[in-house]
């Protein structure tokens, strides 16, 4: 029973991206290296830094994000698709309370839209075709 449940064990940590030591450490340079999509991704024109680390697919994402005047929005965000390409909904966006003078209108902030991953470049391109590129 006990080889099992390891058996079991090791699927489970494999299905969740788990795996030995060695498939996480690479050498070469950061172009060579495949991170995945649920890593911190920084926007190559405005420096945004889009932390997606703890995300996975078809899976709700507690993400929030940070206006100018300091009021903090809070929504959940799914990636629909695999690794490489598919489409995202951020939606149930709330504004959290106290973070600044009031809510500058979080629940407009709701939308869908697509993604594609070419190893260490991220495009996300919301429902109106404004795109962004990360890295």
């Amino acid at each position: 029973m006990k080889p099992f449940l390891i058996l079991l064990l090791t699927i489970a940590l494999l299905a969740c991206g788990g795996g030995s030591p060695a498939t996480t450490l690479s050498s070469g340079t950061d172009e060579e290296t495949d991170e995945g999509l649920f890593r911190e991704w920084t926007d190559t024109d405005s420096g945004f830094l889009l932390d997606l680390t703890g995300g996975a697919l078809n899976s709700n994402l507690a993400y929030y994000f940070v206006e100018e005047d300091g009021s903090r929005c809070d929504c959940s965000l799914t990636f629909l698709g695999d690794e490489t390409s598919g489409s995202y909904v951020l939606k149930q966006c709330t504004y959290r309370v106290g973070s600044s003078g009031g809510d500058p209108g979080c629940n407009s902030s709701d939308h869908t839209g697509t993604y594609e991953r070419d190893n260490n470049r991220l495009s996300i391109c919301d429902d109106t075709q404004d795109c962004s590129t990360y890295r």
